[in-house]
């Protein structure tokens, strides 16, 4: 029983060094480009960009966001049309963990202590991103997978560069609070769910959750 209990305890230990690790190790000098639930699906160079209709994990997921998250056509950091039912700050980075083919990188990589959320253990994580120019942080969800690969384990949880010349998709909010272009470099970490500052990226979550409410209502 003893031997059992010094064995939780270092598995305890090993978990929350790796958490801590997460949400402090930055990578550094990221591109970043643009991308929105909703766009067209295009080929740009050698590489294809699939339809924004549905991400990795959410087959609906233009459906349950409410609409096409106009890059252009915006009210503040939503778009002009609707109301969204899901967060405005979301990204995208270059792994699936619910691929097949991943199986293997993913119990490599993904953090043990993660639960899963739509059968995914990556959906809905937080990470924060900072433009190291002007020192600007933003707070947003990874709710999709890119750009370009799907199987980047060891650039997205360790220390490699990307795979591909971008390494994180950004959305309109994001872009538009961090002031940035397609093509700027970004750092992005990991982020503290439980110590998240207040901020738009809080703000748009919440009134999400309302708008989703009443629409569930209406219907």
């Amino acid at each position: 029983m003893k031997k059992l209990t010094i064995q939780a305890l270092l598995s305890f230990m090993l978990v929350n060094i790796v958490l801590s690790t997460f949400a402090s190790d930055w990578h550094y000098g990221i591109r970043a480009s643009i991308f929105w639930i909703g766009e067209r699906a295009a080929w740009i160079g050698a590489h294809f960009s699939p339809p924004g209709t549905m991400s990795s994990w959410d087959p609906h997921w233009r459906d349950n966001y409410g609409g096409i998250d106009h890059p252009i056509q915006r009210i503040g950091y939503f778009p002009a049309r609707f109301a969204p039912t899901e967060n405005p700050f979301y990204v995208a980075l270059p792994f699936n963990d619910t691929s097949s083919a991943n199986r293997e990188l993913s119990r490599k990589f993904v953090p043990v202590a993660w639960t899963k959320r739509n059968g995914s253990k990556c959906f809905g994580r937080w990470i924060e991103i900072r433009v190291p120019a002007t020192g600007k942080r933003c707070f947003a969800q990874w709710m999709d997978v890119g750009p370009w690969t799907t199987d980047d384990a060891s650039y997205v949880f360790g220390h490699s560069r990307p795979k591909a010349p971008y390494g994180i998709d950004v959305s309109p909010a994001v872009r538009d609070y961090l002031g940035i272009h397609s093509g700027d470099r970004v750092d992005w970490r990991f982020a503290d769910e439980q110590n998240l500052p207040f901020g738009p990226w809080i703000q748009a979550k919440e009134e999400a959750i309302i708008f989703q409410a009443i629409k569930r209502k209406l219907h």
